[in-house]
Order: structure tokens, then sequence, then C-alpha cells
């Protein structure tokens, strides 16, 4: 890591992932709206704009870290413009409009070209699967909005976020959890293993094999969480910053899991084992919980090596957190509880939003992510 933040450049991660933040609002509110497509809409805003937008966010932010070099503000800027475009029309145009496909495609070529030019002029081969990652995502939207209505390209797209959370955050989470223990690191991820089951589950539930992709499934799921055991729980509740990163995690690991069991189980699977609350499982749950934790980390509180969530950041997190639970769970009445999913949602997220455009005029940090320091000339 560089020992001083570049002196070109912008720091990618304020615009970004504030529209990640925005978008999980705009997203929880479609579902309430007397629209005729409140799922398409749904997901388009919560899976592919605020996942897109967080992706772009993180990767950029990190790329100073891979390289020494800041994407150019000029290039920052014409990405969150090309995201905003296409998700305008794909809100209020046609998804198959060549428009929005042209928008999609213009993003997130631009997004990999930004990462993978200075990833390869340094030869950093094992950073050039995450620059591929825009590409991936950016097929996903384009297959999900042509996609017939009860395809499983819906669950396939949630899938591919999975894979990449368990990819990225499976070196993050226990490197960010070493940091603040101040101890070595707890054991990274098995290689590309759980990224991989979960990309060939996603094969296999495209193919119609569903009960093959629920076995891989379940498998990672397990394995997902039986890695938190080498995370010092007990030690890291004195830490909220990486607490909300583990509890994050778990959410991965049991929705992997739910979701293999209800493909297993097949239709008339009880709650919370279907489909339906295995997804929102791991889109409200893990993603939800994993883009806020990582996302909240660049307007902390900062003190001396560490970084401290505000009460209301930590508050807005416990909210989405808890927020797929009244989808898991029998409710008396399914419309008020899906009701009472989206208000601790959207408050959740209103939360950590007001935050980020509080912080807006203060000096950007470095790094945004971690609560390193300069000792000596270099960043501990």
């Amino acid at each position: 890591m560089p020992a001083r933040p570049p002196s070109h450049g912008f720091p990618a991660h304020r615009p970004f992932f504030l529209l990640a933040q925005a978008a999980a609002i705009v997203g929880g509110l479609v579902w309430l709206l007397p629209t005729e497509e409140p799922i398409r809409l749904h997901l388009t805003w919560l899976v592919f704009g605020m996942g897109s937008a967080a992706v772009a966010g993180y990767l950029l932010t990190a790329l100073p870290s891979w390289t020494g070099h800041r994407a150019s503000a000029a290039t920052v800027w014409g990405l969150v413009s090309l995201w905003l475009v296409t998700r305008l029309l794909a809100t209020f145009g046609c998804p198959a409009d060549l428009a929005f496909i042209v928008a999609d495609i213009a993003f997130h070529a631009v997004l990999m070209t930004a990462l993978a030019v200075p990833v390869l002029r340094r030869r950093l081969w094992r950073k050039v699967p995450l620059t591929l990652a825009p590409a991936v995502l950016g097929a996903a939207e384009l297959a999900f909005a042509s996609a017939p209505h009860g395809s499983a390209l819906p669950v396939a797209a949630v899938l591919l976020f999975a894979a990449l959370i368990s990819l990225v955050g499976g070196r993050a989470v226990p490197a960010f959890v070493g940091a603040a223990l101040r101890s070595p690191a707890p054991p990274p991820a098995a290689g590309p293993l759980a990224p991989a089951l979960i990309a060939g589950a996603t094969g296999a539930v495209l193919v119609g094999a569903e009960r093959a992709g629920g076995v891989l499934l379940a498998v990672v799921g397990l394995f997902t969480l039986a890695r938190v055991r080498h995370w010092s729980v007990t030690r890291i509740r004195t830490h909220p910053g990486v607490a909300m990163l583990v509890l994050a995690w778990l959410w991965l690991g049991s929705g992997l899991g739910l979701l293999g069991a209800a493909l297993i189980v097949g239709a008339g699977a009880p709650a919370p084992v279907t489909v339906g609350t295995a997804v929102h499982a791991l889109t409200m749950g893990a993603m939800g919980s994993m883009i806020y934790a990582f996302t909240a980390r660049a307007t902390m509180l900062r003190t001396p090596g560490v970084l401290v969530p505000t009460r209301a950041q930590q508050i807005g997190f416990l909210l989405v957190l808890l927020s797929p639970v009244p989808r898991l769970v029998p409710w008396p009445d399914a419309p008020t509880g899906h009701a009472v999913a989206v208000l601790a949602w959207c408050l959740g997220w209103a939360c950590l939003l007001a935050r980020t455009i509080r912080t807006l005029q203060d000096p950007a940090p470095w790094p945004a992510l971690s609560a390193a320091r300069e000792v000596g000339g270099r960043v501990r």
C-alpha cells in the first residue's frame, strides 16, 4: 500500500457509496409502490443499482492500494453519469431498449477498463479476476432485463453477487478483524473454492439442475459459517466496526444454506425454506448488511488505528441486519410483514445516508476503508 494517498485522481468511494445507499432506499420503497412490475424495479434498484454502485466504489477505492494509481475525476464522474442514466432507463424505459443496453454496456466497460489498465500495467495477475467482475455483473443485468417472467435468472444474479461477496469479503473481513485486534489476520478463504462452488451452483440452477445446485450451496453455506470460528468472535464484541462485517458474513452463510435447502426440497417447502425467503436472506441480509458495513467504514469516526461507527450508524446497521426477519418467519398478515421489513430496511439506510451526506465537506480519509495510519512515513 502506498505510504501516502496519490496526489492525482479522485476519491471514488464518495459518489458511489452515496449512490449505493440511496439506491438501497429506492429499491426498498418501490416494493410498496402501486406499480405493474414491482419485482423488476425492486431487483433493478436493490440488486443491480445498489450492487453495481457498491462494487464500483469498492474496486476504485482499492485500486490505489494495488497500483498507486487513482482513477481520474473525469473517469469517476463519467461513470457516475452512466450509472444514473442506466438506472433511469431501467426504471422508466423498456429494459430491451437499445439506449438501456448501450448505457449498461458502457458503464461496465468503462469501469472494467479503469481497473484493468493499471492492474495489467503493474502485472498484478491475482487482481485480474476482480477487474472482470464488472463485465460479469453487466452481462447478468442485460440477461435479467430480457428474461421472461418466472425464469431462474433473478436467482442466478443474486448468486453472482453472493460469489463476489464470498471472494472479496473472504479476504477483507479476516484482514480487518486481524487489524482491529492487532493480531495476525485469521486464515483467509480457501482460495477461490467457495466462489467457484457458488458459480457452479449458479450454472446448475440455470440449466434446471436445482437439486444439484442446492447441494453445492448447502456445502458452501456450512463452510462459510464454519469460518467464523477463526475470527475471535468473543473479542470483536468491543470492536463494532468489524463486528458489523462478521454479522453480515453470517447472513451470507445462512442465506446460501437456506437457498440450498429450498432447492433441494423443491416446491411446497415451508418458510423459511423457500426460494423467495432464501433470496431475501441473501439480498437484504448478506448483500445489504455487507455493503452497509463496508460503505459505513468510509464515514466512521477515526481514532489512532481504530474505526468507530457512530451511534446512528450502529442503529441503522441493526435495522438493516434484522430487516429480512419479517420475510423469513411466518407473519399473520404477509403484506404487513413485508411493510415492516421495508420500513426497517429504509430507516437503517437513511441513518447511514445522512452520515455520508454530512461528511461530504470533510477531507477524504486515506485509507478510506481502514484505520491504517502513517508511522515513520509508512502506513501501518
